[in-house]
């Protein structure tokens, strides 16, 4: 079976080279980091992780879907921006179920981005960067999987 990808990729503003990217997947009990042979199974691809980033400065006007959603103030920024790839390697499909039912017991899983105009599904991982000498986390734009 042909693992099923999926792959994003998002932007978070840095305030200098000190700082250092850091991604943490949620704690996961040991049982579950070697799934069952008849359950999905989702990994992070170390290697686009590590080799897929830029660093650059761009303007970002009030019109961009990450100013709008991503509470970023319009104008320059400097930004990194990297990809993900979290190809499910399990036996098993992932199903996250009907956003709208979601939605409607107001559970948190999923939300409306109202400039992209469909679901994000909530909490899939999360994305910090953090200054190593000082532990400040700069706020990041991206908050959960399209």
């Amino acid at each position: 079976m042909k693992p099923r990808l999926s792959r994003m990729t998002i932007s978070v503003g840095i305030a200098g080279l000190a700082a250092f990217l850091a991604v943490l997947a949620p704690t996961l009990a040991p049982r579950v980091l070697h799934a069952q042979s008849d359950l999905p199974n989702l990994i992070v691809r170390q290697d686009i992780l590590a080799h897929n980033w830029i660093v650059r400065v761009e303007n970002l006007p009030s019109t961009f879907c990450s100013v709008q959603e991503g509470e970023v103030t319009p104008g320059e920024h400097t930004l990194l921006r990297f990809s993900v790839s979290t190809p499910n390697i399990g036996a098993a499909d992932l199903a996250l179920g009907d956003p709208n039912a979601h939605v409607a017991a107001n559970d948190g899983l999923y939300e409306f981005a109202t400039c992209h105009h469909h679901f994000h599904f909530r909490h899939y991982a999360l994305y910090q960067l953090i200054d190593p000498n000082t532990g400040f986390v700069w706020r990041a734009a991206k908050r959960g999987f399209a």
